[in-house]
């Protein structure tokens, strides 16, 4: 019993975690519609800070990986939604480190 009180709060805290990004997406983009994954380029520039470390990483991700320019935005979208997930207000080298692992 109590494993199954476990697996429900934690469904509960993951549930909490995504609207709350969500919420952050909506709130940036002044737009109840509009979330991470529906950017295009020009967006991006517009809406991303993103950090000269940061900047170092995807630049050598690009390069060493052959990063298509979709691929590449692709990527920072991944890295963005992570970075909402932390609650955290810019993309960080430990959120496109971790996109980078979810790449396939």
């Amino acid at each position: 019993m109590l494993k199954k009180t476990h697996k429900s709060s934690t469904i509960v805290a993951i549930k909490k975690s995504i609207q709350q990004a969500r919420q952050q997406q909506h709130q940036r983009y002044s737009d109840d519609t509009m979330t991470n994954s529906q950017l295009n380029s020009k967006h991006i520039k517009q809406y991303f800070v993103i950090s000269p470390e940061v900047q170092n990483i995807l630049d050598l991700a690009a390069h060493k990986l052959a990063l298509s320019t979709r691929s590449y935005f692709k990527l920072l979208k991944v890295a963005r939604s992570i970075a909402d997930l932390d609650a955290a207000p810019e993309i960080s080298p430990a959120h496109i480190t971790e996109a980078l692992q979810y790449r396939a």
